[in-house]
């Protein structure tokens, strides 16, 4: 397993900074363009609302985002903030009505993904989504040092 976590403050701009990172990572070992795409779009989701809803807008704190790569297997990405937790274990990933202005991130992020959970507890938040990628999703990565060649 490979894992990182990526930290920066609950800001807009900031928060794109481990987003990136973090795709850059996953982009070395997936090959599924669709996944990736819908991986960024569900941890760009997530660290929005970070920004949007953790933290008083003049005192932002910071935002975690965790990447565990298990290939062959699993992409799982997780949130972290240490903010206001709006979201609890029971929130349900609904999509809102049609007329409403908001509450599209938690559906949208549970549609990119093949779980999704929501954890608040001793002042940390967060929320862990998970991808099961099947053998055809995963690069081939090469070995770095080639086996059984001699000079």
């Amino acid at each position: 397993m490979h894992r990182w976590v990526l930290t920066a403050k609950a800001e807009a701009e900031a928060c794109m900074v481990p987003v990136r990172n973090a795709m850059l990572r996953i982009q070395q070992f997936v090959a599924d363009e669709e996944a990736v795409q819908e991986l960024d779009l569900a941890l760009t989701e997530a660290c929005a609302n970070v920004a949007r809803h953790a933290y008083p807008p003049d005192r932002p704190g910071p935002v975690e985002v965790t990447v565990e790569i298990r290939p062959g297997r699993t992409v799982a990405l997780e949130v972290a903030d240490h903010g206001k937790g709006a979201l609890s274990d029971e929130t349900r990933c609904l999509l809102p009505e049609p007329d409403s202005d908001h509450g599209r991130g938690l559906y949208i992020m549970s549609r990119c993904c093949d779980r999704l959970t929501i954890h608040s507890k001793g002042g940390r938040n967060s929320v862990r989504m998970v991808r099961d990628l099947g053998p055809d999703a995963w690069k081939t990565i090469a070995d770095p040092e080639p086996k059984g060649e001699t000079s």
